[in-house]
């Protein structure tokens, strides 16, 4: 079953205009009316969505990364990348489990979705991989250098508020469910279970 597109709290009018093609990011304008009448431009970034797959170990352990790209400082993320013309989020976050770590989900579930910037269109999918198995080696971009690492729960929440965290769209999610016991209760039981 195909995962809904999670909404944006600005979603983009009809009468948006491209106004410039990158390799990543793409800018619409449109013009607007304001609480006076006046008109003015306004602009919102587009770009491929977003699948994360975060496995879970039979010891209960997290897997995420340590990574290096050129021209950046070390961080540490979640297993994902984007989605390609034609792929769904499941498909896209299997894709990148197996490049990112050789590894197979038995067993893909959703644990949120959502868009994290008003002006950004960009849809991010993060999915608990369970019941993973090994079945090839990392094959990686010629930009990456991944290590995998493993963490506990615990670990994960407290490594989401550390500045090398780099998935910052996920390490606001989980720092918000962190201060609600009963949404904290729900995502371990989900990662956990």
């Amino acid at each position: 079953m195909p995962n809904a597109r999670p909404a944006s709290s600005q979603p983009m009018p009809k009468e948006a205009k491209r106004v410039f093609k990158g390799k990543i990011f793409d800018v619409y304008q449109w013009e607007q009316e304001q609480f006076d009448g006046s008109r003015a431009t306004f602009e919102k970034l587009k770009r491929p969505d977003t699948a994360y797959a975060i496995p879970i170990t039979t010891e209960k352990k997290l897997i995420l990364t340590e990574q290096t790209q050129p021209g950046r400082s070390p961080f540490i993320g979640l297993l994902g990348g984007r989605i390609e013309d034609g792929e769904t989020p499941e498909e896209s976050a299997r894709r990148e489990l197996i490049e990112e770590a050789g590894l197979e989900a038995g067993n893909l579930v959703l644990w949120e979705s959502f868009q994290f910037l008003p002006k950004l269109d960009w849809a991010i999918y993060c999915f608990v991989a369970k019941d993973c198995h090994s079945v090839s080696e990392q094959s990686l971009d010629p930009g990456e250098r991944i290590k995998l690492i493993d963490v506990t729960f615990d670990e994960f929440i407290h490594l989401a508020s550390k500045e090398e965290f780099n998935d910052l769209e996920v390490a606001l999610k989980i720092l918000r469910i962190s201060k609600n016991p009963d949404r904290l209760d729900k995502m371990k039981r989900l990662f956990l279970d």
